[in-house]
C-alpha cells in the first residue's frame, strides 16, 4: 500500500516538473491543444516584439484581421490578408511555404483559423501569437495607425 502511494505521487510530481519545463518554453516547445485536432505553434507577445525589434529571424507578420480594423491600427510591418475572405486561400499562394510566419488577429479566433489553414497548405514554420492585438496593447507595445 505505501508503495503504490509512493509511486502514485513521484509519478504526479514528474508530471508536474514536466508541465513546468513545457510551459516556460517561449515559442516553439510551447503548443497548445485546441477543439481541433491541430497542434498549436504559440509565441508570446513579448517574444513577438523581441523578435521584430531584432529583425534577424527573419519572421514575416501577418495580421488575419478584415481590412477595416487594419486600417484602424495594426502592428508596424504586418501584411493584412483576412481570413474570413473567400480570396485567403488564394492571397496565401503567393507566400513561401518554407518561410517562418508569426500571425495574429484581435484576439486568437481568426488566427487560429488562419493556423489551420496555413498547416493543412503545407506552410512548415507558422506561430500563433497568443492574445493576439489585444494582449499585444495590453503590454503597451506600439501599434501603427492608419
Amino acid at each position: 500500500m505505501f508503495f503504490a502511494a509512493y509511486l502514485l505521487l513521484t509519478l504526479v510530481v514528474l508530471g508536474l516538473i514536466v508541465k513546468t519545463i513545457v510551459d516556460s518554453g517561449r515559442m516553439s516547445g510551447k503548443k497548445k491543444r485546441t477543439g481541433r485536432t491541430q497542434m498549436v505553434n504559440t509565441i508570446d507577445p513579448k517574444t513577438t516584439y523581441e523578435y521584430l525589434q531584432n529583425d534577424v529571424n527573419g519572421f514575416e507578420l501577418i495580421d488575419v484581421r478584415c481590412s477595416k480594423e487594419f486600417s484602424r491600427y495594426h502592428i508596424k510591418g504586418a501584411t493584412n490578408i483576412n481570413v474570413m475572405d473567400l480570396k485567403f486561400i488564394k492571397a496565401l499562394a503567393k507566400f513561401v511555404k518554407n518561410g517562418k510566419y508569426i500571425i495574429y488577429g484581435q484576439g486568437n479566433t481568426r488566427s487560429q483559423r488562419a493556423f489551420d489553414i496555413m498547416k493543412k497548405m503545407g506552410f512548415q514554420e507558422v506561430y500563433m501569437m497568443s492574445g493576439g492585438l489585444l494582449e499585444w496593447e495590453l503590454l503597451e507595445y506600439p501599434v501603427e495607425k492608419g
